[in-house]
């Protein structure tokens, strides 16, 4: 196998040389990048007996890569929302004060907490340092920069506005955030309410009604079927309550690592489609985050088709998804854009009637800003509706479940007070 002879960075300042072993310039490359190394040379070497030159890669304990890393590598190498936000808004400050974007980039390097997201930058700033230009380095990283924050910084290098077109990215990011944390804050009593609901049975099945049950058993009377059903449950919950923990457990281990796929995704929409009302909050909130980055391509000047197509991506319903594509091929063959939406049913008669609107008054991107405003309006009316529903709801579920469970206990208790009467 040949060897090459490299030179590279390592970090934002460190140039390293070496050889090492590859079947071609590609692998040598990507083996550098294992090596979290940049190549600015890559050269093949005269001399065959060379061995390859590899930097050590230490194996760290669960306990050194830290929670934040192992998380990571669940999700499969993404940082997080929030540190893109960071880094998107401390980046539109500093070309605002008329920081150069590599002297910002390497601000931003050395202020960067988490130690994944560093070798980001650090791979940014050498792409850009190597002569691409700040969307194509960008693109090196599809799991962490969207194709809209992508398009977005594309089109701020072309206006030559890129404060303009980080300081949008902002907002729409903002906006994006609050209106994930709104409707999961709406959840969040549900949750812990319910989660006290399954502990409190959990409780009395494995350490009141053990108790009581022995109690029957020396009475010696014949009980109930209701209080028999219940003391098999608790004697089987008793037993193998671990391997329960346990089966949980691999539950939620196998939804974190199945999050995103196809399967789970057609599931989970498919029972959603059945809530009316949660049905109504998760299209509206489609429906927000498709208007908003939409608009937010047109007002930077990216062309509609393009901008159509680049939106659709932030879309997670299948069925719209594939509708918005149809859509953008009958804008191929030369159809209007509201007249490239009708007849497809995940589209909203509202939303094409206000698209139509826009296009006729040449206000598109403002036309849309309106109906995120609308959206965002159901949205809340959505939320308040279903936390009054689920909460009560909620309640009652536990209540007689708790209830039932209560009232089979007392039943032999008042056989055994009928008997002494």
């Amino acid at each position: 196998m040949p060897t090459f002879k490299y030179k590279a960075k390592k970090g934002i300042s460190e140039v390293v040389e070496g050889v090492l072993v590859a079947e071609n310039k590609d692998d040598a490359a990507n083996k550098l990048f294992d090596q979290k190394l940049f190549p600015i040379e890559i050269e093949p070497q005269v001399s065959s007996s060379s061995a390859e030159v590899v930097i050590p890669k230490k194996k760290k304990a669960f306990n050194q890569v830290g929670l934040k890393s192992f998380l990571r590598r669940i999700s499969k190498n993404k940082v997080s929302q929030k540190d893109v936000l960071l880094f998107t808004q401390n980046l539109a400050t500093l070309i605002r004060a008329k920081v150069e974007l590599l002297a910002g980039l390497k601000i931003l390097h050395e202020q960067a907490e988490d130690g994944f997201f560093k070798e980001v930058i650090t791979k940014i700033y050498n792409s850009i340092e190597s002569g691409e230009s700040f969307s194509e380095a960008l693109e090196w990283f599809p799991k962490n920069f969207s194709p809209l924050f992508i398009s977005i910084v594309k089109a701020g290098e072309v206006s030559g506005n890129m404060e303009v077109a980080l300081s949008q990215l902002t907002d729409f990011m903002q906006m994006r955030d609050n209106l994930k944390r709104k409707v999961l804050g709406a959840l969040i009593y549900p949750f812990i309410l319910s989660c006290v609901g399954v502990m409190s049975v959990f409780v009395i099945l494995n350490f009141v009604i053990p108790r009581l049950g022995g109690i029957f058993n020396e009475l010696g009377t014949s009980l109930p079927i209701a209080t028999e059903i219940v003391l098999k449950i608790s004697e089987i919950t008793t037993k193998s309550w671990a391997w329960l923990v346990i089966a949980l457990a691999i539950f939620i281990w196998a939804i974190i690592l199945s999050k995103g796929s196809k399967i789970l995704v057609v599931f989970s929409q498919r029972v959603v489609a059945k809530l009316p009302i949660l049905k109504r909050l998760v299209k509206n909130q489609e429906m927000v985050n498709f208007s908003k980055s939409f608009g937010l391509l047109i007002r930077s000047g990216v062309p509609v088709l393009q901008s159509l197509e680049t939106a659709t991506l932030s879309i997670s319903d299948l069925k719209m998804h594939e509708e918005l594509d149809e859509v953008a091929k009958r804008i191929k063959e030369g159809q209007k854009l509201s007249e490239a939406m009708i007849g497809f049913r995940s589209l909203p008669g509202f939303f094409i009637k206000m698209v139509s609107v826009g296009e006729e008054s040449g206000r598109l991107e403002e036309v849309l800003d309106e109906v995120v405003s609308s959206y965002h309006q159901q949205i809340d009316s959505d939320i308040g509706i279903i936390t009054s529903i689920i909460e009560p709801v909620l309640i009652l579920v536990l209540g007689l479940i708790l209830g039932a469970i209560v009232i089979t206990i007392l039943l032999p208790i008042f056989q055994v007070t009928q008997m002494i009467h």
